[in-house]
């Protein structure tokens, strides 16, 4: 397996890792939480921001790097 379909392979698994906290949060607190609710006590709610955030940000370095390959 190349390096393009190892990356495809993560952001999928990254995908449905997001989708996983979105689920969760809103489960849990009936909304999408955002950084302002982070700022609370709640430590469930920093960690699911914290994930979210942090996969976020892995899904766009990927996206980005996927880009640069020619399909």
């Amino acid at each position: 397996m190349d390096n393009k379909e190892e990356m495809q392979e993560e952001l999928s698994t990254i995908e449905n890792q997001i989708d996983n906290i979105v689920d969760e949060m809103i489960e849990k607190y009936g909304k999408f939480l955002t950084l302002a609710d982070a700022m609370s006590n709640d430590r469930q709610k920093i960690s699911l921001v914290s994930n979210y955030n942090s996969l976020m940000k892995r899904k766009e370095y990927l996206v980005n790097h996927l880009s640069g390959y020619n399909f």
